[in-house]
This record gives C-alpha cells, sequence and structure tokens, in this order.
C-alpha cells in the first residue's frame, strides 16, 4: 500500500477493525486495480502541489542552509511502498498550500487537519529508510496565474465574475483581486499576476510581500513503533478485505 494511502485506512482510534471510511477507500483502490476505475481527479489543489514542488523544496533549503534535491527513487517492503520528497538526515515531506487559508496558523501539529495521514504517511517513509526521524514542512509558494484563473472561473458560475467574453467584470476586481492576495506572497508573484490579469494587488489592495520565514512551517514527527505497528497491522486487515470483494 502507498504510504500517503495508509492513513485513510487507520480509523483515529485503531482497534483492530476497518471502519466505513476504510473499508470505502479500499473499494477504490479495489476499483481501480481490478476494473480500471480510477476515482481521483485532478484539480487545482493537487495540479499547484505537482508545479509547485520544486520551488517547495528551494524555499526549504534556502531557510534551512542545506541543499536539498528532489528524491526520485521508490522504496518499498512487503507492507508498504513510497517516494518521500527529501532524504538526508531526516526524511522531508514538501507540501505546497494552496493559498493563504490552507497554510496552518501555527506550530502546534495538533491543530493540522489531516494530521493522522501525515503521520502515518511520514512514518511508513521513516520504515522504507530506516531513518529515525522526519518533518512536514508547509511551504506558501506563489500560485501560477493560470491556476488562480481557474480557481476563478470556477466560482464564476456562482458570482457571475467573468462577462460573456470572458472578461473580469469591474465589479468583480475587489473579488478577483482578494483571491490573487491569497495566492501570492511575493513581489515576482505580483508581477506575474499584473501581467496575466492586468490587475495590481499592491495598488489595489493592503497587500504586502512575505518574507521567507513566513512562508514555511515545519513539523517533526518521529519514529513510533506502535504507529508502524498499526501500519502493518491494518495492510493485513485491507489485504483480508480487499481478497473478500472477489468471493
Amino acid at each position: 500500500m502507498r504510504c500517503h494511502s495508509v492513513g485513510n485506512i487507520i480509523p483515529a482510534r485503531p482497534n483492530g477493525e476497518l471502519n466505513k471510511t476504510g473499508m470505502s477507500k479500499l473499494r477504490e483502490i479495489y476499483d481501480k486495480e481490478i476494473h480500471g476505475i480510477d476515482s481521483w481527479v485532478e484539480n487545482a489543489y493537487v495540479e499547484k502541489g505537482i508545479l509547485m514542488e520544486d520551488e517547495g523544496i528551494l524555499l526549504y533549503s534556502r531557510l534551512n542552509n542545506k541543499f536539498c534535491v528532489k528524491n526520485t527513487e521508490r522504496f518499498s517492503n512487503e507492507y508498504i511502498q513510497g517516494e518521500p520528497d527529501i532524504i538526508v538526515d531526516s526524511v522531508i515531506d514538501i507540501k505546497c498550500s494552496f493559498n493563504s487559508d490552507t497554510f496552518p496558523k501555527t506550530d502546534d501539529i495538533g491543530d493540522l487537519k489531516a494530521k493522522k495521514q501525515y503521520l502515518y504517511q511520514l512514518t511508513g517513509y521513516m520504515a522504507l529508510t530506516g531513518l529515525k526521524t522526519s518533518k512536514l514542512a508547509y511551504c506558501l509558494i506563489d500560485t501560477p496565474p493560470r491556476i488562480i484563473e481557474k480557481h476563478l472561473r470556477k466560482d464564476d458560475w456562482q458570482l457571475n465574475i467573468y462577462t460573456d467574453g470572458g472578461e473580469l467584470r469591474p465589479e468583480a476586481y475587489n473579488y478577483a483581486v482578494n483571491t490573487i492576495s491569497k495566492h501570492t506572497y511575493s513581489e515576482e508573484g505580483a508581477d506575474e499576476a499584473y501581467e496575466y490579469f492586468g490587475l495590481d494587488i499592491r495598488r489595489m489592495s493592503a497587500w504586502k510581500a512575505r518574507k521567507d520565514e513566513d512562508r514555511l512551517r515545519v513539523y517533526d514527527i518521529e519514529w513510533s513503533d506502535e504507529t508502524y505497528q498499526n501500519i502493518i497491522d491494518y495492510v493485513d486487515l485491507s489485504r483480508k478485505f480487499l481478497i473478500s470483494l472477489d468471493n
């Protein structure tokens, strides 16, 4: 099982049984592997994460004074498989937040909505690499203007912010500026947004560029035998459940 998926199978309080959510996720895996039906749909969130991952690695490297490169090796054992983003003295997973609203507000990992999923994902990476420490790094990276535009056009059906000719309505400028501001954190990003949209967020709002150190939050996750045992136990349960779907 892939490390990024295993946390979806394990309940918040492991009790040796699969819950409805876990069984639903396993049915999705079954449909994909057996019937070629993939429930994963690419969206702007996923697209940004993939496109801007290298920029996130650069930001992390710059603020930690170490040269990090994207790992391209996939690891596996009898239970799990995965491809960590960075492998140095720790396993490091880079998460590019979609916008400032989805960027963590505190340094307390307990406040993260997806804490459980990332705990199991990084524990899996540690098991595969033999490392005992890991870091979950959230980065605020400028969103490419074309992805911001996708987001605005998604809102258009409800808010009517574009004309029939595909141009932003003047009365929607404030909404567009607010949206662009939530996706833009550097002067370079503001320049790109101005060139693309013709809207200067520096002049039309109170937007200010953020310092690099305000665009990164890092959470430490250490090895836990108990957490990895949960992974082993629930991978075994998952296998039995998947076999039962064939019967």
